[in-house]
């Protein structure tokens, strides 16, 4: 068997900013947002994981 040296998974909230950047550059055209309106993560209820969120008008 041999040794393995693979990226160790990201964390909870370093999956949250991955998509949080991807979701920004698709709607907006860049990883910031657009003015007022943003994707963003958050602690979830009672701080366990993160939730992806998404600021914007209706």
């Amino acid at each position: 068997m041999s040794d393995y040296y693979g990226t160790p998974s990201l964390t909870p909230y370093q999956q949250c900013r991955n998509e949080q950047q991807s979701r920004n550059k698709q709607t907006y055209g860049n990883e910031a947002g657009g003015g007022n309106e943003y994707f963003y993560c958050a602690l979830g209820d009672r701080g366990l994981a993160y939730n992806l969120w998404w600021r914007h008008y209706v």
